[in-house]
């Protein structure tokens, strides 16, 4: 299972501090556009960047008129599940072995709206226990375009590069595809990202599939409180959560020497995130 999700579960396990009640959470989705254009990434990441080799995600970048949302698809269609609901059991990982699949095949928490009317983006994720959201001036990138061609997935792309949290990017973009839209944050090109990637190959996502749905789709996000904030505050409330699982796990009285290395190895772990300031 993915390291930042193991910290999750592990959360709410503790959180309840081993009840031996089973417990439950549910949110339903808030629609707030419809979008066509439906397209999919996959993604190879290094959350501790001592690893010798890339974890594996996959996610989608819905398209529509008036915005877009980037997810991973996984934990989306997790969340979306028939009952929409996690139950919460007295054990390490506290799942049903029914969800295991879907979570062991997340790898990212976010969603990523795009409003291109209101040239803003609205970044969603939860950090257990609470849901933040922080707005960011769209596409607030100074993309310096080369001359620098060559074709990904059948597609002729152009080369084109900025500086972003602590990264330098380099975007693979496509004038065949008239979206100025992309993975994650990114966009504000003269045409769809087709692969995306930071300068040392930690963070890469590339275009696996872009189809026209025959019916649209929702754009929407979880119906819960938000909790809003800035993205300064919600790295610092990244870190801040990361200091304080080992504390949470020792305040349970948890006695097991293994299971405090766990979590005590999940957060060194956790040394390299997509945005390092």
């Amino acid at each position: 299972m993915k390291t930042k999700l193991k910290l999750w579960i592990l959360f709410a396990v503790l959180s309840i501090s081993y009840n031996s009640h089973a417990q439950k959470s549910k949110a339903s989705f808030i629609k707030i556009a419809e979008g066509n254009i439906f397209i999919e990434y996959s993604s190879l990441y290094k959350e501790d960047s001592l690893r010798t080799n890339h974890q594996y995600a996959e996610l989608f970048l819905l398209i529509g008129q008036e915005m877009s949302m980037f997810t991973d698809k996984n934990m989306y269609e997790f969340q979306k599940a028939e009952n929409k609901q996690v139950e919460i059991q007295p054990n390490l990982w506290g799942l049903k072995p029914e969800w295991n699949d879907k979570l062991d095949r997340a790898g990212f928490m976010f969603v990523i709206n795009k409003n291109y009317l209101l040239q803003t983006l609205s970044f969603y994720e939860r950090i257990m226990p609470t849901d933040f959201m922080y707005e960011e001036k769209l596409y607030d990138f100074r993309w310096k375009l080369t001359n620098e061609q060559q074709e990904i997935i059948g597609y002729n792309c152009q080369k084109a590069v900025c500086e972003y949290g602590g990264r330098t990017w380099i975007a693979w973009f496509s004038y065949e595809l008239p979206y100025n839209d992309g993975p994650y944050k990114f966009g504000g090109l003269p045409g769809l990202i087709v692969k995306l990637y930071d300068s040392k190959e930690h963070y890469i996502f590339e275009m696996q599939s872009i189809e026209r749905l025959a019916e649209p789709a929702n754009i929407e996000i979880r119906d819960v409180e938000y909790v809003k904030t800035n993205r300064t505050n919600f790295l610092k409330a990244q870190e801040n959560f990361k200091k304080d699982i080992v504390i949470r796990a020792q305040a349970a009285q948890i006695q097991s020497n293994e299971t405090l290395r766990t979590i005590a190895n999940n957060v060194k772990d956790l040394n390299n995130p997509i945005e390092l300031k």
